[in-house]
């Protein structure tokens, strides 16, 4: 199976727990007694719990022999009360894939702890800073049957706090795209995403504007043309893959409305300019609140078109949950 992948040109990726049996009901990596027994048990949380025997080393060395590219290792590490052992577990992960004789990129998850952040950038290349991401704009659209979920608007919010922590080889993960086709577990069909085209654009150019890896939660055969032009514009993808590797920040403005500002490598600034209320607004943003000083010249990256220059601040109309995202280059007077 990861020799098609492979040939396909992509790579394959692997989900496993230190827990004895994973969030979904399956098989863990640990167990209660030394020949690694698993017993499906009746109420899944009952599972979820470190067994007595880890086996990192034997399913790393499986792994690796499959042609694994990608894990994602996920248990709840935002339980503080079990902080030491969590790092325990993801140190023995560690230690399994260094000696395995293969790459293979590590995703922790879920949620980091942001005391913890410093820690764990140690360990993993890919780290979940919030909750698993659904498709609606945030908690007020879920009942209380998704306690578990956040929408886009509480990612926004809380990946912020873990930017010092990020770093080119280590990347703040703020969960899954939830682009295009969505589900398709359990039996259930495929749907839409419920976030409408403007929360889409948002919800990509948070992504790139964070450098966060964009890992799609659709298949990828089931893309339609808008979906696919979200996810192939390469004046924004060249945000998300920036080699500096800084993750923009958070900046509320005046207006109400809000941006996200990121350095790049060549010395230019990226912006989103946000509109996170419920009516269509005018966002403004002045370059001595990005710290720039001068003209600047201004590119919408969107619709890959020069706007001019402008001596002082760049102020767009932006649709309700929607975004203008700009590149801006300091112009020599």
């Amino acid at each position: 199976m990861c020799g098609y992948i492979h040939d396909l040109g992509l790579k394959a990726g692997i989900y496993s727990t230190p827990w004895a049996t994973s969030y979904a009901g399956f098989i863990g990596g640990s167990s209660d007694t030394p020949d690694g027994a698993w017993q499906k048990p009746a109420k899944r949380s009952d599972g979820w719990r470190f067994g007595k025997h880890f086996f990192e080393a034997n399913d790393v060395r499986q792994w690796a022999e499959w042609g694994f590219d990608y894990c994602k290792y996920d248990w709840a590490l935002d339980k503080t009360a079990l902080a030491s052992e969590n790092v325990a577990a993801a140190q023995r992960l560690v230690d399994a894939l260094n000696g395995c004789g293969r790459d293979m990129v590590l995703e922790l998850s879920n949620s980091i702890p942001l005391q913890q952040a410093a820690e764990y950038a140690a360990l993993g290349q890919v780290n979940r800073t919030t909750g698993d991401l659904i498709d609606l704009w945030d908690r007020s659209q879920m009942g209380p049957e998704r306690s578990w979920a956040v929408g886009i608007r509480e990612v926004w919010l809380e990946n912020d706090a873990y930017a010092p922590f990020q770093r080119p080889g280590h990347w703040n993960h703020a969960c899954n795209l939830r682009v295009g086709l969505l589900g398709g577990w359990r039996d259930r069909g495929l749907t839409p995403s419920r976030l409408t085209p403007d929360e889409q654009y948002t919800h990509v150019t948070l992504w790139c504007l964070w450098s966060s890896p964009m890992i799609i939660g659709t298949p990828i055969e089931t893309l339609d043309e808008f979906t696919l032009s979200l996810l192939s514009n390469d004046e924004v993808l060249e945000l998300n893959q920036d080699p500096l590797g800084d993750q923009g920040r958070r900046l509320v403005l005046p207006d109400g409305g809000e941006a996200v500002h990121k350095r790049m490598e060549d010395g230019s600034r990226a912006v989103g300019l946000f509109n996170p209320g419920s009516e269509p607004a005018k966002v403004s943003v002045s370059w001595s609140a990005l710290g720039l000083a001068g003209p600047q010249a201004v590119r919408d990256l969107w619709r890959q078109k020069d706007l001019g220059t402008f001596p002082t601040h760049f102020e767009a109309e932006v649709p309700i949950h929607g975004v203008v995202l700009v590149r801006l280059r300091t112009v020599s007077e």
